[in-house]
């Protein structure tokens, strides 16, 4: 998605009618910066659930809290992506719904 690889209306990608409407322009805007902010997401995600799991292998007394932590840690990254790319989608397309 973020070297505009996806086509206009394939199976992967922002399939919204506002989206396709707008033609390919920004279809491909619109996926480059959902690209963008899910690969970065993720990898943010990958990276706490990683820490969590070297303080668990530090302090293995503390099982439950280093878990807990992790998880909602890469949960809370996902879900901050996530509503980045959909403001960001409302942005482009001019403040339209889906």
């Amino acid at each position: 998605m973020i070297n505009h690889a996806v086509p206009p209306g394939g199976s992967v990608g922002w399939r919204t009618e506002a989206v396709l409407a707008k033609g390919e322009e920004i279809w491909y805007l619109a996926n480059e910066h959902a690209g963008r902010a899910m690969f970065v997401a993720t990898t943010l995600g990958i990276l706490s659930l990683l820490a969590g799991i070297v303080f668990l292998l530090r302090s293995p007394g503390k099982t439950g809290f280093y878990v807990v932590g992790s998880v909602v840690l890469a949960v809370g990254f996902l879900v901050l992506g996530y509503t980045y790319v959909a403001l960001t989608l409302l942005k482009i397309l001019g403040g339209e719904g889906g």
